[in-house]
């Protein structure tokens, strides 16, 4: 069985991540290897990330009644209020939460198209909710080609990593987009109202589970609640469609190394060798 999970969220707070651990931390099954799939960026309903949770649950169909009465006592409450945001002037949406469930995985192609481009919901499996679906289905067929591991842990009031742990976080080989080396910056934690504290992000569920133990017990870092490795597509290449090219007339260099080319195409820090031309 898959089961998959988006949309808890909104701007004014919340973490679909969250609320999917705690979905597994009472689930009455044993399961695999929970997964965070980001989808299309442009997606309208998008928050932050936009992200959606799937795993492979080991059970049969027996867990539809106990996932009904969890939906309705935990999730379905979710459904938010709009909030405005303050650093977009796009249209914002309230919180739709979505649930899928499969007997077996879903065709790949769903999440195909729902990471490079506009959907709409498909009805198949077993669903609870809203525009969540959506993004559920999609999680659950991510055919894992290539894969990256991100260790996320939620905080329990403030919102403080150790500096010296995060040091020591992005000196080990293995880990990615932890710290900008030019500004001190952490670059683990979000800055709005949602509840996680970190996400750390790493090329081998290993590496994830060591950096977030050396995060989590840094001396500086304010309590968490729970924390948890999830295997990702971030940095997989799977949201481009295909290649461009063009003749590169005009360059600006930005603060913190990012590069404008011909003023609309922008090369963040991290793109190694893109940046030397």
């Amino acid at each position: 069985m898959w089961l998959g999970l988006d949309d808890t969220d909104s701007l004014a707070g919340g973490c679909t991540t969250q609320v999917f651990d705690q979905l597994l931390r009472a689930i009455p099954c044993e399961f695999g290897e929970p997964r965070l799939v980001r989808l299309w960026p442009f997606a309208a309903r998008r928050t932050r990330g936009n992200a959606a949770l799937a795993v492979e649950l080991f059970c049969d169909d027996s867990i539809i009644p106990w996932l009904d009465n969890y939906w309705t006592d935990h999730i379905m409450p979710l459904v938010g209020e709009i909030s405005e945001s303050h650093h977009s002037d796009r249209e914002q949406f309230p919180a739709d939460p979505g649930m899928v469930l499969f007997e077996n995985q879903p065709d790949e192609k769903l999440y195909w198209d729902t990471v490079r481009g506009k959907v709409e919901l498909t009805n198949i499996g077993h669903q609870w909710g809203g525009h969540g679906r959506i993004g559920a289905i999609a999680a659950c067929a991510w055919p894992a080609q290539i894969v990256t591991w991100e260790g996320i842990a939620w905080r329990v009031v403030i919102r403080k990593v150790c500096p010296q742990a995060l040091e020591s976080v992005d000196r080990l080989e293995g880990t990615f987009l932890c710290r900008d080396p030019r500004t001190s910056r952490g670059l683990i934690a979000p800055r709005g109202p949602c509840p996680i504290m970190f996400g750390v992000r790493a090329t081998s569920r290993e590496v994830a589970m060591k950096a977030t133990i050396i995060l989590v017990d840094g001396v500086g870092t304010a309590e968490v609640s729970d924390h948890r490795i999830f295997a990702t597509n971030q940095a997989s290449g799977d949201h481009i469609v295909q290649s461009f090219t063009t003749v590169i007339n005009t360059k600006k260099i930005l603060k913190g190394g990012h590069i404008i080319l011909n003023e609309k195409l922008l090369s963040f820090s991290e793109s190694g060798e893109m940046n030397l031309l």
